[in-house]
């Protein structure tokens, strides 16, 4: 899990995988975004939180399908396949 706290609007986004999250976070794409990984940090607790959330079997085929096809994001990077045929 991720945690992103953004500028505008002043909230902090949970990022869980496979749930959208990128499209979140280009929305709100600002320089000024500051990252952590796996808790919110203590300076952080006074700002609104939010996550998004998918359905876990629609989740699952998107993560299995993601690990056997590979995936392109946004900005034309992504992520090999990590699954043999």
């Amino acid at each position: 899990m991720t945690c992103f706290l953004m500028d505008a609007p002043r909230a902090v986004f949970i990022h869980i995988p496979k749930t959208a999250g990128t499209s979140v976070r280009a929305m709100w794409a600002t320089d000024s975004v500051r990252r952590c990984f796996g808790h919110v940090p203590n300076d952080w607790k006074d700002v609104a939180k939010f996550a998004v959330v998918r359905d876990p079997e629609a989740r699952l085929v998107s993560a299995l399908s993601m690990f056997k096809h590979g995936s392109t994001g946004p900005d034309g990077a992504g992520e090999a396949a990590r699954m043999p045929d």
